[in-house]
């Protein structure tokens, strides 16, 4: 979670200009790939590049206590003249110099003209010593006792690991239910949402582990993440939480697609002419109380587009706005 806020800092960087991309990344906004501590920074080989992204490498260190791991970095240039690859070379000081062919990629962005292989190691720094004073500032130690200052009652200021990661899971989540534009998101809907919705779809036996864990939690969030209806262009009919029951499907099973000979990806749309709600005629108890509870729904204008919001319930495994607040999004009240 703490790259995210490399991510962050690198993204800042591209809006204002400070770092150039390789051409084939421009289009999906590709900056840097991350998995675990590995981090690829890709960049045009020119001077403000490199000096932007060594100083985004910098902050970031001084505000998290991962720092670049220089033993372990090295840079790929291509396409330079050999005084220019010395100038970007002496820039960067001590990272090492690597081979263009040692990091093939294909059918992705390409390496040309410059790529950062960095290694983020933890400082030490910003571990004991800090955790020391923390300690000191929440305490009173004397021999043979530890007694609590006044600022205690405000807590240490940690958070619970478990806490931290199933809110790190649900922000994932949050994104995915909420058509994030993002490289990650994008990729998410083409590999397993082709033909599903996140809240229907069953994770193969070949999924990876992290869109297993995603579909874990899938229960825990269902209840906040609501759509309001708008043009009812973006929002399934039977597959997303937008009606006072639930996920019709879920709620009902796949029968009620059928009593309307509906397809399983139908959208609001389908029931809308002009702003107003217009079904078919009920041929089922399921349909009745389906469409009996579409005039209490509140609309958006229909000129509007659909909306993703977070709403909080009182059923919350967390306090009320905790999990909205870890997840980095704002709740929305919504009646009932």
């Amino acid at each position: 979670m703490a790259m995210e806020g490399f991510s962050g800092v690198l993204r800042r960087l591209e809006v204002d200009g400070k770092i150039s991309l390789i051409p084939k990344c421009k289009k999906g906004h590709i900056s840097h790939l991350i998995f675990a501590d590995d981090l690829m920074i890709f960049v045009k080989a020119v001077s403000d590049s490199v000096i932007a992204s060594l100083g985004a490498l910098d902050g970031f260190a001084s505000y998290s206590g991962l720092h670049l791991n220089r033993a372990k970095s090295s840079i790929i240039l291509e396409g330079l003249t050999h005084s220019n690859r010395m100038q970007l070379l002496e820039l960067t000081g001590s990272l090492k110099d690597g081979k263009p062919d040692s990091y093939p990629m294909r059918g992705g962005c390409s390496l040309y003209p410059l790529f950062f292989k960095a290694a983020i190691s933890i400082g030490q720094a910003s571990s004991a010593p800090d955790l020391a004073l923390l300690l000191r500032e929440k305490f009173t130690i004397s021999p043979g006792k530890l007694s609590a200052n006044q600022n205690m009652k405000e807590g240490l200021g940690l958070k619970r690991i478990k806490e931290m990661n199933v809110a790190g899971i649900m922000k994932q989540f949050w994104w995915i239910a909420s058509h994030k534009n993002s490289f990650w998101v994008n990729w998410i809907y083409t590999r397993y949402l082709k033909n599903d919705s996140i809240w229907t779809v069953r994770p193969s036996s070949n999924s990876s582990w992290v869109w297993r864990k995603i579909i874990k939690y899938r229960d825990i969030i269902e209840p906040h993440v609501h759509h309001l209806i708008g043009d009812g262009r973006l929002t399934n009919l039977w597959l997303d939480n937008w009606h006072p029951s639930g996920i019709l499907l879920k709620r009902f099973g796949d029968r009620i697609q059928y009593d309307v000979e509906s397809p399983r990806l139908a959208k609001v749309v389908d029931i809308l002419r002009e702003g107003e709600w217009h079904p078919s005629p009920p041929t089922s108890m399921e349909l009745m109380e389906t469409w009996g509870a579409l005039p209490d729904i509140h609309k958006l204008p229909y000129a509007d587009r659909d909306m993703v919001v977070w709403k909080d319930t009182l059923q919350d495994p967390f306090p009320p706005n905790q999990v909205g607040i870890l997840c980095g999004i704002m709740p929305l009240r919504l009646s009932g």
